[in-house]
């Protein structure tokens, strides 16, 4: 039988999971003004679950949550629990056919005919130029520091466009 070799030992790193000054100071300079994160997603339990967990995670601070998600059709009662329960969870229950939404909804409605019709590929470059219109025309998604998004395609569309810290939570 032949000889395993050792391992080779990993140097440890001094860097620990407490709170570095920088950072204390920043919070606490925010603690005042809430601090917004764009939410981006098709189902709206993979869309609370890192809201949820941003909002605790990140307490005192409060969390100004926008949901950028799927339409809520009135009277749909396919869709109409879920923004019954973002509503619910986050405090987020303005209808999502509006403005910057409803170029998100039209944007999901785009990757569904991509997925259905296979004569139509993905249309990046449409993807691409309706997320920049969407981000000229809301104030708030312009503002907000950090982006969520739950789906691969969506994550890569976002990194491309924007320079904006991103967590992708799948």
């Amino acid at each position: 039988a032949s000889e395993v070799p050792p391992l080779p030992v990993v140097a440890r790193t001094q860097a620990g999971w407490r709170r570095v000054e920088a950072v204390k100071g920043w919070r606490g300079q925010q603690l005042d003004r809430p601090l917004s994160v764009a939410v981006f997603g098709v189902h709206s339990t993979l869309v609370l679950e890192p809201a949820t967990m941003l909002k605790e995670a990140l307490w005192p601070w409060k969390l100004q949550v926008r949901i950028f998600m799927r339409d809520c059709p009135k009277g749909n009662s396919q869709w109409g629990h879920h923004c019954m329960l973002q509503c619910h969870a986050l405090g987020e229950c303005e209808p999502s056919s509006e403005g910057s939404r409803q170029l998100f909804v039209d944007l999901v409605h785009m990757f569904e005919a991509a997925i259905h019709e296979r004569a139509q590929y993905y249309q990046v470059a449409d993807y691409l130029e309706l997320l920049t219109k969407m981000y000229r025309l809301d104030p708030e998604l312009q503002a907000a520091p950090l982006y969520v998004c739950t789906a691969p395609l969506m994550c890569s569309l976002l990194r491309a466009a924007f320079e904006k810290p991103l967590l992708g939570y799948f």
